[in-house]
């Protein structure tokens, strides 16, 4: 998976978009430990916040505001750091090696402080001189005695004023959560703001935004950059009756997969069409899955059936979906280990097939018709796309091949068209 672009900056904000928390809010909740008005002052500490986020009022009259409420000092700023790595929003976490990769054009530009984000985002291989912030003054007590006033972070529309600094030239584009980080698109500096949603949703900044981001994975799939998931889970739908059990139905989202509901009335002509687009199909007694929804489903790759339902099984094998049976909460737990790792093993009608995860890997899926030469062609594709292959396993079960290979990251798009056009293929998909 290849950079398109030459010379790309990304300019990323830090409290709830790198973190889940606001650093300075909650540097104010350990600040406050034992004081009698702590809730009072913390509750007013996070609406001063939330209206600098929302640009009701400006930064620096927010960051003076907040200061202004408690009193801190370097051994707060220890606990801080410690709870701020507890709390690295997953997506940023667990693609850690990108900020490795394109650690040379990424800034960190946060109304936040250095005296935390750095001690963080060093282990991200982000050098201290990309991480742009704010600046505690301390006493010989250690006690936070003030604010470097001559940064530009501490100031009215401070990180314009940072982005103009820094003279990049290239292609910019700006990851945030608050109306800051849009004023640098707004000020003509950046070619797009990505409003980062993962942690926090803001209607009026997501209004002025150019691309909603539910999650860090989104970002880069869209730039086709390194990353863990292949596809974001945020881009699986998952379609469900309207009766599904709520401790199932709440698996799925907490996998942050996209859940829709349809009514048990539903008749073959509606869930025809409903099923287009459709990743994952839950089919309750109620509902007949016939060929024609199997014909028209162009993006099914998992069928669960819970309550006696039925499904034809060799259209599904055919069409390389695979059915789960059992319990709604069963069912849910098997297509997820499904298509997160290809777990077969569960699956009534794929050859069972299992493997550990790989490091450092895609994982790519192939079914196919049980013809020869079927795992001869897949290798060749692979050879004449300079794909390392790191682990491969191939198992068949009533006419059905089931493959899977787990292969380095650094791949060309166009393969997954070229395994497609291998004869006797029926689906083609890639993992994380």
């Amino acid at each position: 998976m290849k950079n398109p672009h030459k010379q790309i900056y990304f300019i990323i904000d830090f409290d709830s978009t790198l973190v889940r928390l606001e650093g300075l809010d909650e540097l104010a909740n350990i600040a406050l430990r034992g004081n009698k008005d702590k809730e009072i002052i913390v509750k007013k500490i996070k609406e001063i916040t939330e209206e600098g986020m929302a640009g009701k009022i400006s930064f620096g009259e927010s960051l003076r505001a907040r200061l202004g409420l408690f009193q801190a000092t370097d051994k707060h700023i220890e606990k801080l750091i410690r709870i701020l790595k507890k709390n690295i929003t997953p997506s940023i976490q667990r693609n850690k090696e990108f900020f490795s990769l394109y650690r040379d054009t990424i800034y960190i530009i946060s109304g936040g402080f250095k005296d935390y984000i750095v001690p963080l985002f060093e282990e991200y291989s982000i050098d201290a001189s990309h991480i742009l912030a704010n600046e505690f003054i301390y006493d010989e007590a250690g006690n936070i005695a003030g604010i470097n006033k001559d940064n530009f972070l501490a100031q009215d529309n401070g990180k314009v004023k940072q982005m103009t600094a820094l003279h990049l030239n290239g292609t910019v584009y700006v990851l945030g959560d608050g109306y800051t980080d849009f004023q640098i698109k707004a000020s003509g500096l950046a070619s797009k703001f990505f409003v980062f949603c993962e942690n926090i949703r803001r209607e009026n900044v997501i209004a002025r935004a150019d691309y909603i981001l539910p999650n860090f994975d989104e970002f880069l799939y869209l730039q086709k950059l390194p990353r863990a998931y292949s596809f974001p889970k945020n881009r699986i739908k998952v379609l469900l009756p309207e009766n599904y059990d709520k401790a199932a139905s709440s698996i799925f989202e907490e996998e942050g997969f996209d859940v829709s509901y349809y009514k048990d009335t539903i008749t073959e002509k509606q869930l025809t069409e409903a099923v287009q687009g459709i990743h994952v199909l839950g089919i309750g007694p109620t509902v007949s899955i016939s060929q024609n929804v199997i014909k028209a489903a162009d993006k099914l790759h998992a069928v669960g059936l819970f309550d006696g339902a039925k499904a034809h099984v060799e259209v599904c094998s055919l069409a390389g979906i695979a059915i789960f049976k059992g319990t709604e909460v069963s069912v849910a737990e098997h297509i997820i280990l499904y298509m997160n790792t290809g777990d077969s093993t569960a699956s009534v009608n794929l050859p069972p097939l299992m493997l550990p995860r790989l490091p450092n890997t895609h994982r790519l899926i192939h079914i196919h018709q049980n013809i020869p030469g079927m795992l001869a062609g897949i290798d060749r594709i692979l050879y004449e796309h300079n794909v390392n292959v790191e682990g491969q396993y191939l198992r068949t079960k009533s006419g059905i091949g089931y493959v899977l290979t787990d292969i380095n990251k650094t791949y060309e798009d166009s393969i997954v068209g070229a395994l497609r056009s291998i004869p006797g293929t029926i689906k083609v998909r890639i993992l994380y």
